[in-house]
């Protein structure tokens, strides 16, 4: 049994066509008002075994600030199927955008998952103040927190048995990170390690090959499990909407490293091959691990300071006198293109002078990581030859013009 109580407000409908409260709506507000209208379907509706079936902004009144859900005369008793007669068939169209398309097949039995169907338009309405539908629902709406844009595209799905159960979109709604928003537009994602996460320099470790990061580009591992995705549970942190909460899932255990898909959309790539949908893969050293838009290098345990300048996120000189054989050797064999780059930073000696030491440090940091999330690709070697000098081994670059033009953007 519903009790209902006498409400009196303006429906969410009239509310978001009014440009007077959409220019005050920020995600704070826009989160309260999802959340208000789960936690009707949470405490209240599907609580009481009810589905609403029409639910719908018309139907959602604001009551002295709260957002209640109105218009039982077409809902569902889940407890009475057998003694369900014909339904009333839906008169307004504007309120059949709403209902789930799943309800029109003759053998659909009712469950609470038609009413998170329409539920996740509702919340795709919040975010975009638009009217849902099939030509504009699918595509995201600019400065949206990821993790909301995640939760109403799972709240839509066709297939209802991958729709999250009401319980589910209340907690996520109380989870949502505001400060992540969709970009529709190119972008480097900040990758760094959780603070509490502090592993030996001597494991095996991933180097960023690109992605930004505040204090090192070399990502140690745990000796057990180390869990990678956008949310701040997991280990190593990468702020990248194509990835998922949780992405992938790394475990070292006696010398050995596996790369775990855990269900992700975008996948993971490793040199350039996707893994299979939740399938692992022992890691090699040097192997170009790509997840999202970030890039990693893998280096087995003990293999970090053979390899790195002691400063900056660069290679060594001894790395790359190594790697100038086999790379030459490569392009010959398979007739590729190779190309060096060597440059220095103009009158460096007069910041050290002038300023400190540090800071010419701190400029050199600037100016590598620059350098290499701008115009580094992943089979590049970017080494620092001394001081301020800097080399660059451009692997497959088509002609001598790519790699000047390269030269000159620098």
């Amino acid at each position: 049994m519903v009790f209902q109580q006498q409400c009196y407000g303006e429906n969410l409908k009239d509310y978001l066509e009014n440009k007077n409260n959409i220019e005050k709506m920020d995600w704070t507000l826009k989160i309260k008002i999802a959340a208000d209208i789960s936690n009707g379907l949470v405490e209240y509706i599907h609580k009481a075994n009810i589905v609403h079936r029409v639910l719908c902004p018309k139907y959602i009144l604001d009551h002295d600030g709260t957002f209640v859900i109105i218009g039982f005369n077409q809902s569902v008793s889940l407890d009475h199927l057998s003694e369900l007669d014909d339904l009333k068939e839906i008169s307004d169209p504007g309120d059949n955008i709403y209902v789930d398309p799943m309800c029109s097949n003759a053998d659909y039995k009712y469950d609470k998952s038609s009413d998170i169907y329409s539920l996740g338009l509702i919340l795709w309405q919040i975010s975009s103040g638009k009217i849902p539908h099939e030509k504009n629902k699918e595509i995201p709406v600019n400065s949206t927190p990821i993790d909301y844009i995640e939760l109403y595209e799972s709240a839509w799905s066709n297939d209802p048995k991958k729709r999250p159960s009401i319980e589910e979109i209340a907690r996520s709604l109380g989870d949502i990170d505001i400060n992540h928003l969709y970009q529709d537009s190119d972008y480097i994602p900040n990758v760094y390690l959780k603070r509490n996460n502090a592993p030996s320099k001597k494991e095996a470790c991933l180097f960023i090959n690109k992605g930004l990061y505040e204090e090192t580009p070399y990502l140690f591992l745990t000796q057990n499990e180390t869990f990678v995705g956008r949310t701040e549970s997991n280990h190593i942190i990468i702020k990248d909407q194509e990835l998922g909460k949780q992405h992938a899932k790394i475990k070292s255990f006696q010398g050995k490293v596996e790369i775990f898909d855990l269900g992700s959309k975008s996948g993971i790539y490793v040199n350039d091959k996707k893994l299979e949908f939740r399938a692992s893969q022992t890691l090699e050293k040097d192997d170009l691990i790509k997840l999202g838009r970030a890039v990693f290098q893998y280096l087995p345990a003990g293999k970090y300071e053979n390899r790195m300048d002691k400063l900056l996120p660069v290679y060594n000189t001894d790395y790359l006198r190594k790697s100038l054989e086999n790379e030459f050797e490569n392009a010959r064999e398979n007739k590729q293109s190779l190309s060096f780059l060597f440059f220095d930073v103009d009158k460096f000696g007069e910041i050290n002078k002038q300023h400190s030491h540090e800071s010419g440090v701190h400029i050199l940091k600037e100016l590598s990581e620059l350098i290499k999330n701008e115009h580094i690709g992943p089979k590049d070697i970017f080494a620092r030859y001394g001081g301020d000098e800097f080399t660059i081994l451009l692997n497959n670059t088509t002609d001598a013009k790519s790699a000047s033009e390269i030269a000159e953007k620098i």
